[in-house]
């Protein structure tokens, strides 16, 4: 898993969806990564899905949400420069500058900005059903 891209995208969907929380991105990222793997064969993530309480979560991505300090010291400095978190109960992901999107193919964009505009105004918890 490429933790540049991660953070990237991480970075991608808080400037364009208000309010996002660790639960909101690890829904928004699961339906990404369907539909990017239905239509080009691929997942943009790379990560392992598990089934928790609230459906199937990007395990890898949510330890970086939870503890950012395990990344390397290259990986930390990079996220620190993109996205910060607001140590409130939903853990909201913030971005501080604009995303490299360098660091995306412009299926992955199309695909993220197609989830973005059908999920943005939904709640957390309306993507759970």
């Amino acid at each position: 898993m490429d933790i540049k891209k991660i953070i990237t995208i991480l970075n991608y969907l808080s400037l364009h969806v208000p309010n996002l929380c660790k639960l909101k991105a690890s829904k928004l990222l699961y339906f990404a990564d369907k539909e990017h793997f239905i239509k080009y064969g691929r997942f943009i993530t790379g990560d392992v899905y598990k089934r928790l309480k609230y459906g199937p979560i990007p395990s890898n991505i949510l330890n970086i949400i939870n503890r950012p300090e395990s990344l390397s010291k290259e990986q930390y400095d990079y996220l620190n420069n993109n996205i910060t978190f607001r140590n409130n109960r939903l853990r909201t992901i913030l971005n501080k500058c604009d995303p490299d999107l360098d660091e995306l193919s412009d299926s992955e964009i199309e695909i993220l900005d197609q989830i973005i505009n059908k999920f943005k105004s939904w709640s957390s918890f309306d993507l759970l059903n």
